[in-house]
């Protein structure tokens, strides 16, 4: 065996003797340090099959699978906290708009806007100019559709059904309740899961029913690009009073 060999294997046996990696891993299992320990006994195991100690490492392997798991979602959700921050002015499509008294004066509250356009269609009409307005706030999301495009939004159709096709393709079917007032308020039960669907961004699609008179209208429309609503709703939260 030459010198260089030698060394080669003083240095293999340096870094990957069976006693230092059982005590690089011991220590980082009692510092909770999972993902480490998971290295080292990864490694033991691989380099020393012989070793007395191969079950009970390998076994305790299975055991802190689950701690090595949950420690890399907090390192996930850290890395992700952190570009969120970088980019906390980024609001895409979303605006920021605040709620008034009679008196026309700021309340303090706040909510978060977007319009898109689309179509509808019904026995008067075939796919005709649709405006369409989300306002989302911290307890409810309303989606105004403005038939022809126009400046007063529907009225007093009562439930309307959504089927809606989010950014991974999964479809979902939530009502509406769509007011005397012209407001067209997604049901407290839906709240939540439009709201997530909202929050993961993307390409979404919609289509809404109407149906309360025998004639059915149907909406079409979607949002292109829905990144960065966490971003607006951080924003109204830290500013309401």
């Amino acid at each position: 065996m030459n010198e260089i060999e030698t060394l080669k294997e003083e240095l293999e046996e340096l870094n990957n003797g069976e006693e230092r990696l059982i005590n690089l891993a011991e220590n980082a299992y009692k510092d909770n340090e999972y993902i480490k320990a998971k290295f080292y006994i990864d490694r033991l195991l691989k380099k020393h099959p012989e070793s007395s100690k191969f079950t009970y490492y390998k076994n305790m392997l299975v055991e802190i699978e689950p701690k090595v798991q949950n420690e890399l979602k907090k390192i996930e959700k850290k890395r992700k906290d952190s570009i969120r921050l970088a980019n906390i002015n980024k609001l895409g499509i979303w605006k920021i708009g605040y709620y008034v008294n009679n008196f026309d004066e700021p309340t303090g509250e706040r909510y978060v806007e977007t319009y898109v356009n689309g179509t509808f269609s019904n026995s008067a009409t075939t796919n005709s100019d649709l405006r369409v307005c989300f306002i989302i706030d911290k307890n409810s999301i309303r989606i105004q559709l403005y038939e022809y495009a126009g400046n007063h939004p529907i009225k007093g159709e009562g439930f309307l059904k959504f089927t809606i096709k989010d950014s991974n393709d999964k479809i979902h079917t939530v009502k509406s309740y769509n007011n005397d007032s012209g407001d067209n308020t997604i049901e407290e039960e839906y709240f939540d899961e439009v709201k997530a669907i909202l929050l993961n961004g993307g390409k979404i699609k919609f289509v809404a029913l109407a149906d309360k008179y025998g004639s059915p209208s149907e909406y079409k429309f979607e949002i292109v690009n829905a990144d960065y609503l966490e971003n607006a709703l951080i924003k109204i939260s830290a500013n309401a009073k």
